[in-house]
């Protein structure tokens, strides 16, 4: 049986007492040293109404336990954890919690023979609107200092989940690669729901191994033909999808797909906040510049068709925001991978810095609040969508309901007008791109043949137990 919604206050008070434990956890000394027996995790991803999944890599094969306990008020009746055993005898293990209070909050632990026990805390999706938070962040290959600096001012953040735009290593089809990667975002992933979309930097391409990767470490509801490349998200009044973005858009299966996803959010969802994810974008005045496959596929006008509120994108390594034509868009590249320089003038920019950062996005019923920090607290942008009509739906107005940490104060100068130096060399090789970075005319082409390669390769593999 489904538990009863908890009122508001209720909410309200479990996130104070989330707060209070971040807090306490932020003042903690932090330990890159996972727990004896764990090579990687645990981590949090899947989020559902009453759901959860929790992942973990072990050492050695084994089975493993998780217990969760639900966090309630000082005098309620404290109820009984839930448990689930995974008795298989292997490394990877995906064990789903289900039957939990939605818009709760928990603290769990994983163990298992041979396990130091591995603790950490989530929020479950609310099955009614409560205010909420979530951080966009991308490129963190390479520069693990710049990573590991961001990962820390995102964990004070105490966000729901953390969705990442791909790029996650610089080569995905190195094992060493992943289990830094793993080590780096160790404290926040174990905390917040993780939504990644792959990078060019996962695909590899021609080698398959990165893709298989990428595929191995993630685990979401299978609802697109090419499961976990390509997926969505619902979290209350937030509706995504996330997209890989060098799958071919133009034809019938995919696009069918997609022209779905979007036509369900605005149905289901009139008010709802809809975002498409992808790594690499059709705006950015950086080095790697527009994605012309996917302007070519007419994404743009699709979006717009279907009211799309923000397309967010990385792949530069920048920070940028703009709208064109009705379209807004955001490219948040700047989380631990070499930062670019400006490249080229676009019509449609309207914010550009060359900064490490991330993004905190605060939910309200009618409104998205985006701030977007450098990992030492000083704020780069701020800006706000509204959705009025949702508001005047909501009886009573909501509240925040988590402890909000003080910005530091903004800096004089705001990042918009920059000088615009040479074009920087391309520093990855993504597919479709000149030795300068540009958009080559094999563009398409490439394309084509990297979704024919990406087909093959999730037509074959089902999820290694390594």
């Amino acid at each position: 049986m489904r538990p009863a919604p908890r009122p508001l206050f209720a909410n309200a008070v479990r996130r104070v007492l989330a707060g209070l434990s971040l807090l306490a956890a932020v003042a903690a000394p932090s330990t890159a040293q996972a727990e004896e027996g764990i090579r990687k995790g645990p981590w949090l991803m899947a989020p559902r109404v009453g759901a959860l999944t929790v992942m973990v890599e072990r050492e050695r094969p084994g089975p493993v336990t998780v217990r969760a306990w639900e966090l309630v008020p000082t005098g309620e009746r404290q109820p009984e954890p839930v448990v689930v055993n995974d008795a298989e005898e292997g490394l990877m293990h995906e064990v789903h919690l289900t039957g939990l209070t939605p818009g709760g909050r928990y603290r769990y632990e994983v163990s298992g023979p041979g396990l130091e026990a591995a603790e950490g805390t989530f929020n479950t999706m609310p099955d009614t609107f409560v205010p909420f938070r979530f951080v966009l962040y991308g490129d963190t290959r390479s520069d693990h200092r710049a990573h590991t600096a961001t990962m820390r001012a995102i964990r004070r953040e105490g966000a729901d989940f953390v969705v990442h735009t791909g790029d996650l290593v610089s080569d995905g089809s190195r094992e060493a690669n992943w289990q830094k990667f793993f080590t780096i975002e160790r404290d926040v992933l174990r905390n917040a729901v993780w939504v990644p979309v792959v990078g060019n930097h996962e695909i590899r391409r021609p080698s398959r191994v990165g893709i298989e990767n990428f595929r191995h470490y993630v685990h979401v509801e299978e609802d697109s033909p090419r499961p976990e490349l390509d997926y969505s998200l619902h979290y209350s009044n937030v509706r995504m999808i996330l997209a890989n973005a060098f799958d071919n858009w133009s034809s019938p299966r995919m696009r069918a797909w997609l022209e779905g996803q979007l036509t369900r959010a605005r149905t289901e969802g009139p008010d709802d906040f809809v975002l498409v994810v992808l790594h690499w974008g059709m705006h950015s005045s950086g080095p790697h510049g527009e994605n012309t496959s996917l302007r070519a596929a007419g994404l743009a006008d699709l979006f717009r068709r279907h009211n799309v509120d923000l397309v967010v994108a990385g792949h530069d390594h920048i920070y940028e925001r703009g709208e064109e034509r009705g379209l807004r868009y955001m490219v948040t590249g700047g989380s631990g991978a070499p930062l670019y320089k400006h490249a080229t003038t676009r019509p449609y920019t309207q914010v550009f810095a060359r900064q490490h950062h991330y993004v905190r996005v605060d939910v309200e019923r009618d409104t998205l609040s985006f701030v977007t920090l450098r990992p030492d607290g000083s704020v780069l942008d701020r800006f706000s969508i509204r959705h009025p009509a949702a508001r005047a739906r909501v009886r009573a107005p909501a509240r925040r309901a988590w402890p909000v940490l003080e910005d530091p104060p903004e800096p004089t100068q705001r990042p918009i007008s920059i000088a615009t130096p040479p074009p920087q060399a391309c520093l990855c090789g993504a597919p479709g791109l000149g030795a300068n970075g540009t958009s080559d005319a094999r563009n398409a082409s490439m394309a084509a043949g990297l979704s024919a390669s990406l087909a093959a390769a999730v037509s074959r593999r089902r999820r290694r137990r390594r």
